[in-house]
């Protein structure tokens, strides 16, 4: 009896660390925690006395598609992308290729900072014609 109710508690611990799992993989796993990691996001390749930041001022999370919220963003490659909730600026930050299509399609940003969002690679994420880990900057390449 007692190695059933042993066993019981931990299928039932494993199905909770599953679902946080889950969750934090949908992006909004930490919706109410604080944007300051966010803040300090730093474009690969660059220290932060260098980066130059365009800010988007996308009103859709490119993540979650949910109206953003004050506060919360992260830079990346010289651009300060928006997002919904504390959970989607690392969920973009770890595959930003698959979320700049998103970006591409918010009406809200401006059509210039649309345009050099073009010159990175949807699929990858990466400069178009650069490497992993080249730091781009808006409305370059390098």
């Amino acid at each position: 009896m007692l190695r059933q109710k042993n066993s019981l508690i931990w299928l039932a611990g494993l199905g909770t660390l599953m679902l946080a799992l889950l969750l934090l993989e949908s992006g909004c796993g930490d919706a109410g925690a604080s944007a300051a990691g966010a803040d300090r996001a730093i474009p690969e390749g660059t220290s932060q006395g260098q980066a130059q930041v365009l800010d988007l001022g996308n009103a859709t999370c490119p993540v979650m598609g949910a109206p953003v919220a004050a506060g919360n963003y992260a830079d990346w490659n010289g651009f300060r992308i928006h997002f919904c909730c504390g959970g989607c600026d690392g969920t973009f930050l770890r595959d930003p290729g698959r979320y700049l299509p998103a970006l591409l399609g918010d009406e809200s940003i401006a059509p210039s900072a649309r345009e050099s969002l073009r010159q990175y690679c949807s699929a990858s994420g990466i400069p178009v014609g650069g490497s992993p880990g080249t730091a781009g900057q808006p409305g370059g390449g390098s």
